[in-house]
């Protein structure tokens, strides 16, 4: 016996044991590579090896990312957690389905991941807050009479404030946004309507939202030419009086008719140096198109000359700098950076970034007598129409206004990228660097504020007609709906793997939360389901130590069954 152990002490710790032990593992998968770490103290040393992972994540994903990550670590790279992380399943949790009648609509997490807003087509919504491990049911609520549905719903970043937007018969954007706000500051149970807006879509713009009306710029009836009035208002009613809104317009927008605007999204860019020599050179390109656009072209044909080149659809591996614009805490940098808050607007398969100019809404004033100079302006006009009638004098009418001069009174975007394809969800990084748009078939991460393209990432799309998609994006996932009312969506790791989460009704949105154990909520028509990545959550740089605390303990989680048993002790639904 004690040979034995000489023997297998002289073996492990032979100073060649590491180098032949590599090159068995390089011919080895990762589940036999794991097996062998088991086997003794010397294997498992030489398993930890990061080569060993590192070839293996390159045949899971491209050499391209492999050279990305390595040149962002410096050399510490974690390549056995990337690659488990790449390959690792993920696993069905839980899944609820509404009691009530009506078919879910949207959902909304916040920036901390403990307030969760479930919204259904008959205007009710559900609040649920993350307490000890477990969702409890906060409060619940409805819009109001008159809306006939919901299409959106939106966190406010810093404060218990929720965004809703959905659809109105009587407004005559065929469009509404409603912000609503807890009835008392110590509980979540009874939800106010805070402030209103039409429109046919909006976002939070710091203290304020944003909302989108439609307006003709041109009378001709054959070719009408249409622009887009972006409205910044109150996130409350209350700024200046209890029933009047505050609101001004910060942009206008040129659009065709063909080509409304679908999605809007609002972030502080940094503007470093290397972001704003890209955004000056994007300015340049954009007016030079510009100054091309034929005045005699038809505004219902296609431009070219007013749009870049459409951006191919195809596989592009990540580089370096896609990643550092994803993993880079640039507000936690020691580098100071200028910020610029922009807006980007998707018109159809178009992204347009504009800086917004306003930080908050101006104080409203209303004079006591407005409405009284408001009259006598009306019958003043009047009264000089009817002289000019009866002294048979025709009032000449203006000339139309070429194509040149409409796009002269609209804002002009710094920034614009054509993509293969009408975009069908819009999500934005929280520290402002890039920007994520779906369409048919992948969807494509361009930088701000200069919107380069920096990853393209491919997805089965559904069959059918497009269906709207709320994406997700956080610093290491990116979670998307395959569109084409398909019930599968697609979650892209930190290596560039996907895995697909499907449900039995067209898929809606993906909600993330990275933690210990990366989740994603997949709402459907029919059902809200919860997913969990089975590989631990990888490390990456300047990461601290409270990103990787998990709000779950032990026994939330049943991990020998998928069954739905124990799903509502603690899975929101819409439960009385």
């Amino acid at each position: 016996m004690a040979a034995e152990e000489q023997l297998t002490d002289l073996w492990q710790s032979h100073s060649q044991l590491d180098v032949v032990l590599e090159l068995v593992f390089l011919w080895l998968g990762g589940v036999d590579l794991a097996c062998c770490g088991a086997a003794c103290r010397a294997w498992r040393l030489a398993v930890r090896r990061g080569d060993v992972w590192r070839r293996l994540l390159a045949c899971a994903s491209s050499a391209d990312t492999v050279h990305a990550l390595a040149s962002i670590y410096d050399g510490a790279c974690p390549w056995r957690e990337l690659y488990v992380a790449s390959i690792a399943p993920w696993r069905r949790m839980a899944c609820v389905t509404p009691e009530r009648p009506a078919r879910l609509a949207a959902a909304a997490l916040n920036r901390d991941g403990i307030l969760l807003a479930i919204a259904a087509e008959d205007c009710s919504f559900t609040i649920w807050e993350l307490k000890n491990g477990k969702w409890e049911r906060a409060g619940a609520g409805s819009v109001a009479l008159g809306w006939t549905g919901v299409a959106r719903a939106e966190w406010a970043p810093d404060t218990p404030l929720l965004l809703l937007a959905g659809s109105a018969p009587l407004s005559a954007q065929r469009g509404a946004l409603a912000v609503l706000r807890p009835q008392n500051e110590d509980s979540l149970e009874s939800w106010v309507v805070a402030a209103r807006a039409t429109g046919g879509g909006g976002c939070w713009a710091g203290e304020g939202f944003l909302s989108l009306e439609l307006s003709r710029l041109s009378a001709l009836e054959h070719a009408p030419v249409f622009g887009t009035d972006v409205w910044l208002n109150a996130a409350t009613q209350e700024t200046e009086d209890e029933f009047a809104g505050t609101a001004a317009r910060v942009l206008r927008i040129y659009n065709e008719k063909r080509a409304v605007i679908t999605q809007v999204v609002c972030a502080d860019a940094p503007l470093d140096a290397r972001t704003a020599q890209e955004w000056a050179e994007a300015e340049a390109t954009v007016r030079t198109e510009d100054m091309r656009v034929d005045a005699s072209a038809d505004p219902t044909s296609a431009d070219p000359a007013y749009a870049p080149e459409v951006v191919k659809l195809e596989e592009l591996g990540p580089d370096e700098a896609y990643y550092r614009v994803i993993y880079d805490r640039g507000r936690t940098s020691d580098t100071p950076n200028a910020w610029i808050r922009v807006v980007i607007l998707a018109c159809g398969g178009v992204l347009g970034v504009w800086p917004l100019p306003r930080e908050r809404p101006p104080p409203l004033h209303v004079p006591d007598d407005a409405l009284r100079l408001r009259m006598r302006a009306r019958a003043e006009r009047r009264q000089r129409e009817a002289e000019a009638a009866a002294a048979g004098e025709v009032e000449e009418e203006a000339p139309e206004r070429s194509i040149a001069e409409l796009r002269a009174r609209c804002d002009p975007p710094t920034a614009r990228l054509r993509l293969p394809g009408n975009v069908l969800g819009l999500t934005a990084l929280q520290n402002g660097r890039a920007v994520w748009a779906s369409v048919s078939g992948g969807a494509i991460c361009a930088s701000l504020p200069a919107l380069l393209v920096l990853r393209i990432v491919l997805a089965k799309p559904g069959n059918g007609s497009p269906h709207y998609m709320q994406p997700h994006v956080t610093e290491e996932y990116f979670g998307s709906p395959c569109g084409g009312s398909s019930p599968t969506a697609c979650v892209w790791g930190p290596a560039g793997g996907s895995t697909k989460l499907s449900g039995d009704a067209p898929a809606l949105a993906v909600l993330l939360r990275c933690r210990a154990l990366p989740e994603a909520f997949l709402l459907t028509e029919d059902a809200l389901q919860v997913w969990q990545c089975t590989a631990p959550r990888a490390r990456w740089p300047d990461d601290d130590n409270g990103d990787n605390a998990s709000d779950y303990s032990d026994n939330n989680y049943d991990n020998s069954s998928d069954s739905n048993s124990n799903d509502k002790d603690w899975l929101p639904g819409d439960r009385d």
